[in-house]
């Protein structure tokens, strides 16, 4: 399986392809625009092998390689042949790993023949999924509204749709919102702008919602993700210190920018961090939707 290429947006059409013939709900991290909006950190590869798109990934960062769930129609023999040909080009750094597998994939895994599987998750990796409906009444509760008229009254917003050539804009909301409270030694998984800017330079997609927020000629918040089915998949959310209100108003927005097929919301992760953590359980009533990181070694 050598030849792997860069995997860039030309091949949206044949990840997607592949991507929909399996069913439920996506990692927030398993799209095309998440996975090319961190490629400065972790460089994607891509390799067509019979009825399934794999993507590998060199992290930069933390010098490791390792695969994503591979993107197909799944049949025992022919996913067994696919581990035995991953296994067979990694074998020089074993073990084989494999993230952001779902919980209906880790049947074909205890189904290997000769290999061993180790099968772990974090609760700080798990996906925080919404109904629509539950996320919209939380932000009409007295204490959201108040906040949001708060907002509107003393800063008089002004919303847009975000653009392409907002990216010197987002850039300029990260520092305020996130630079400048931290070291850029911190920063363990990637700049926070050049994400968002990789995010908005991909091509102009009809999946992709986001709104930028500003008061007084200056931008203080946006937010943006994708939509992927009935499901939508926030990837960045940032929001300028000491504006009361700002994130309710922009959380309210954005949820009625959504088309109406739209039921579900999928909030990602929360990295370990406590106060994102908190944030996400107080929304709204939620459901965990784990991702399982998946060891493969050979037997004997």
């Amino acid at each position: 399986m050598e030849g792997y290429d860069i995997l860039t947006e030309a091949e949206k059409t044949e990840y997607e392809e592949k991507a929909g013939k399996m069913k439920g709900l996506f990692p927030s991290t398993l799209s095309m625009e998440s996975i090319l909006s961190w490629k400065n950190a972790c460089l994607p590869e891509y390799r067509v092998e019979g009825d399934y798109f794999c993507i590998r990934i060199l992290d930069r960062i933390r010098g490791k390689r390792y695969y994503y769930m591979p993107l197909g129609e799944y049949h025992q023999e022919s996913f067994q042949n696919l581990i035995e040909k991953l296994w067979e080009e990694n074998k020089e750094s074993s073990p084989l790993i494999i993230v952001d597998v779902r919980d209906e994939e880790l049947g074909w895994y205890r189904g290997l023949h000769g290999f061993s599987c180790t099968i772990s998750d974090q609760d700080s990796y798990s996906d925080y999924i919404y109904r629509r409906a539950d996320l919209e009444e939380s932000f009409e509760k007295q204490r959201a509204r108040y906040n949001k008229r708060y907002f509107i009254r003393k800063y008089a917003p002004e919303k847009r749709k975000l653009l392409r050539s907002d990216e010197n804009s987002c850039r300029n909301v990260v520092e305020c919102a996130y630079c400048a409270y931290h070291s850029c030694k911190e920063c363990t998984n990637g700049c926070l702008k050049d994400t968002i800017s990789d995010f908005l330079k991909t091509s102009d997609s009809g999946a992709k919602y986001g709104l930028m927020i500003s008061s007084e000629g200056i931008d203080i918040g946006y937010a943006a993700g994708i939509v992927q089915g009935d499901c939508f998949v926030f990837l960045f959310k940032k929001n300028c210190h000491g504006y009361r209100g700002l994130d309710e108003y922009l959380q309210t927005e954005l949820l009625n920018e959504l088309p109406e097929e739209v039921q579900w919301i999928n909030y990602t992760e929360d990295m370990g961090i406590d106060g994102i953590r908190a944030y996400k359980k107080k929304l709204a009533p939620y459901h965990l939707k784990p991702r399982y990181k998946v060891l493969v070694e050979r037997i004997g």
